[in-house]
Formats: C-alpha cells, sequence, structure tokens
C-alpha cells in the first residue's frame, strides 16, 4: 500500500480519544478499507456469475422447450399422416369391390 498518496476513505470506527492519531491506526483502517472493497468486489462477482448461469439455464430450457415442442408437432404429423393412409386402405377396401 502506497503512502504516498493516501486514498480517500470514510472511517466507520470511533476516533481515538488521544488528540494525536497514531500511524499503526490508521494503517489498519486503510487495511480494513482495503479488506471491504476486495470483498465487495468480490461477492459481486459471484452474483454476477450467479445471475449469468441462470439466465443460461432459462435460456436453455426455453430452447429445450421449443425443441421439445418441433418434435412434438412433427410426431404428430407423422401419426396423422400414417392413420390417414390406413384409414384410405381400410375405406377403398370396404366401398371398392371391382375397378
Amino acid at each position: 500500500m502506497s503512502f504516498t498518496s493516501l486514498p480517500l476513505t470514510e472511517i466507520n470506527h470511533k476516533l481515538p480519544a488521544r488528540n494525536i492519531i497514531e500511524s499503526q491506526w490508521i494503517t489498519l483502517q486503510l487495511t480494513l478499507f482495503a479488506q471491504e472493497q476486495q470483498a465487495k468486489r468480490v461477492s459481486h462477482a459471484i452474483v454476477s456469475s450467479a445471475y449469468r448461469k441462470a439466465e443460461k439455464i432459462i435460456r436453455d430450457a426455453y430452447r429445450y422447450q421449443r425443441e421439445q415442442k418441433v418434435e412434438q408437432q412433427q410426431e404428430l404429423a407423422c401419426l396423422r399422416k400414417n392413420t390417414l393412409e390406413k384409414m384410405e386402405v381400410e375405406w377403398l377396401e370396404q366401398h371398392v369391390k371391382h375397378l
């Protein structure tokens, strides 16, 4: 930590009762401030990562849902076609005796 330029920080703790603030106390406060900022960055990164993962899960679920819907429509179309062909053959067998 560079002491040539001190960051402007808000001290969250009560100042010492003495008129002179010791350098150890200031160093401790700066260290605590730096740790707090690092913790905020890490927590923000964790939350952002979780948000991205949740969005991916939702996108994957929608994609899977669309794929399932298309697959069901294709199966239904195939069943309709097969049923129609089967019914047509049965109708022809029942109603057409001679050509």
